[in-house]
């Protein structure tokens, strides 16, 4: 476990998915995502997240605040840069969990993959996650139908 202020920061495990799994589904977030604007399945979840655990180009952490966890972060390295993915459960937004999170996130996949450029893709209507990483640095690279392409240089 990594200690940051006051929140920890843990390796998820195959223990994680139902969590994960609950997070994912919400309704609130489900209409953010780009990728999955529904439902998914249990079962597909959990074959999900083991590969990305297994994955030497993928790593997720589990924030935890006071031994509750209340989000998770992800990095994924991809050919020309690193894609990333943040969730923080709605009763600890907007007291710096994700800020504290993303930073960490950043600083982790630096290190593990040196100085690759990170992006990250964010539903042009998700106007908490475009102030969360447009704090620390990201800038806009590109305006698609829905979503924007966010971009920090590293």
């Amino acid at each position: 476990m990594i200690k940051n202020y006051d929140i920890d920061f843990r390796l998820a495990q195959l223990s994680d998915s139902r969590l994960l799994f609950n997070w994912f589904n919400s309704k609130n977030e489900l209409r953010f995502k780009l990728n999955s604007t529904k439902f998914v399945q249990y079962l597909k979840h959990k074959f999900w997240l083991k590969k990305k655990i297994k994955s030497s180009s993928c790593s997720i952490w589990i924030i935890e605040k006071k031994g509750k966890a209340v989000g998770q972060v992800r990095v994924e390295k991809e050919k020309k840069s690193i894609n990333t993915d943040i969730f923080v459960d709605k009763n600890y937004r907007n007291f710096g969990v994700g800020n504290k999170a993303l930073i960490f996130a950043i600083k982790k996949s630096k290190e593990k993959w040196n100085k690759k450029n990170i992006t990250v893709y964010i539903s042009k209507y998700n106007y908490g996650s475009i102030k969360l990483f447009k704090s620390v640095g990201f800038k806009l690279k590109k305006l698609e139908r829905s979503f924007f392409i966010f971009h920090l240089q590293n």
